[in-house]
């Protein structure tokens, strides 16, 4: 998590979700140390966020009973800004994001106040995307999902790539940095170990991918 505003958040959610945890528990869940998780606890009742603890086995963390976080508070072009990025995300990335992007815009329907609801109608109806270059991606997800996680794990993968200017595919050891769409077309962007330099490669044109789960990406 990148700061400590985020982590407060996540703390009051982890403690809203489930009462009487342990410091250990919250600090494995955040990645941090039990005793920046006590800091954390005292920075919450100095911002008057109603946390108590009790002794014993069956003791832990908790918020007050009935203490609930405010719900996100949008203006209504921020809502718009929200919804249709969600929805170019499930647009761009299909299967790979579908569920998540569906869930998302479900939660967002159900707790938008009625102003924020009718703007974002308003801008389905007359704020449109067109021109893309829509081309079938379901042959490429289960490879787009392979290089998405390895880009995140930062493993290396070992792939079989058609180059356009190549009479026959080769083998080649990369390490995934980014994946990019553009003008129709996916890309993975990393580092060739076979040229030993940065490369582009079409993700349409990898004959077969397999990914080096012992090996980690420099």
């Amino acid at each position: 998590m990148s700061n400590t505003a985020t982590r407060l958040i996540t703390l009051i959610m982890l403690l809203q979700r489930r009462p009487n945890q342990k410091a250990a528990e919250l600090a494995e869940e955040l990645g941090v140390s039990v005793r920046t998780i006590q800091r954390y606890i005292g920075m919450l009742d100095e911002m008057g966020i109603p946390v108590y603890s009790e002794r014993g086995p069956h003791g832990g963390f908790s918020l007050v009973r009935g203490y609930r976080m405010p719900p996100l508070v949008f203006t209504p072009e921020e809502a718009v800004a929200v919804y249709l990025g969600t929805s170019l995300v499930e647009e761009m990335w299909g299967r790979l994001y579908r569920d998540a992007a569906q869930g998302a815009l479900a939660k967002l329907d159900n707790l938008l106040p009625n102003e924020q609801r009718h703007e974002v109608a308003w801008a389905r109806r007359t704020l449109l995307a067109t021109g893309f270059h829509r081309t079938d991606y379901t042959p490429l997800a289960p490879l787009l999902e392979k290089l998405r996680r390895a880009t995140r794990e930062r493993r290396r993968v070992t792939m079989v790539y058609r180059s356009r200017g190549q009479p026959k595919p080769l083998r080649r050891d990369l390490d995934p940095y980014a994946l990019i769409h553009r003008w129709g077309w996916w890309y993975v962007v990393g580092h060739c170990h076979l040229r030993e330099d940065m490369r582009t490669f079409r993700v349409d044109r990898i004959v077969v991918s397999s990914q080096y789960l012992g090996a980690r990406a420099a």
